[in-house]
């Protein structure tokens, strides 16, 4: 239940309730067993979500004392944990540190998982991320093609992630001024995400939202408008006829 107040956003009711199952398994199982510590991550996350950094990261880093501890450092469960430190640092604009966190989280990755592991690709397109946000375009384009051309392989073309460096891809052209080249990776993303997810999807609204800004910017006044058209006609409820 926890899990699920979690994933609807009521925190609260998910640090009471992952809190309760942490008592539970400290005294049945102890402090130093997986349950124990994936309850630890579990509450480490909410407050992640709640935007309580500091929080997410000492109780992080709780569990990746444990984890190291009980499971060994290139354990999967640890690594995760490492990963998550990672966005928390990048969240709050510590990139330094978040390249440290990722890179450490990269290297273990691809000793323990290999180089196309999906997680190994999600820690290189995060490391991309990282690059774009400090404005390293050329580093960011060149992360986030090692990962488009893995995922592609592994995943395929049409997986959400894959469509996910794809949309990176245009965000960082479009940061450089590359209008044309942005322009056609939004327009891939776009067709891939409403191919996989549909046009309602969060993130294919997204991708609408990014190309209207870009076709505003360079003056095409129609084909933004366009979108606009086609994001409030996605955003409509759907009428469905009464069976006969």
């Amino acid at each position: 239940m926890a899990a699920v107040f979690n994933s609807q956003g009521q925190y609260g009711k998910a640090l009471e309730l992952f809190g309760r199952a942490l008592v539970g398994y400290e005294n049945a199982l102890g402090v130093a067993h997986p349950e124990t510590l994936t309850t630890v991550h579990d509450m480490a996350l909410v407050f992640k979500r709640q935007g309580q950094s500091d929080k997410a990261l000492e109780w992080y880093g709780r569990a990746l004392s444990g984890y190291e501890n009980a499971l060994g450092m290139d354990h999967p469960h640890t690594l995760t944990t490492v990963h998550c430190m990672a966005l928390v640092f990048h969240h709050q604009g510590q990139y330094g540190k978040a390249l440290e966190w990722f890179g450490r989280a990269l290297a273990a990755r691809e000793h323990a998982l290999g180089v196309d592991h999906p997680e190994t690709l999600t820690t290189a397109h995060c490391m991309a991320a990282i690059f774009n946000s400090q404005g390293q375009y050329d580093k960011a384009l060149e992360w986030f093609g090692r990962a488009l051309t893995a995922r592609e392989r592994v995943l395929g073309v049409d997986h959400p992630n894959t469509l996910t460096t794809v949309h990176c891809m245009a965000v960082v052209f479009d940061h450089q001024g590359q209008d044309e080249k942005a322009l056609e990776w939004y327009t891939q993303a776009l067709a891939g995400r409403e191919k996989a997810l549909g046009v309602v999807h969060p993130l294919t609204r997204a991708t609408i939202r990014r190309l209207i800004t870009l076709h505003e910017n360079t003056g095409e006044t129609e084909q933004a408008h366009s979108l606009r058209t086609r994001l409030h006609v996605s955003n409509r409820p759907s009428i469905q006829r009464e069976s006969s």
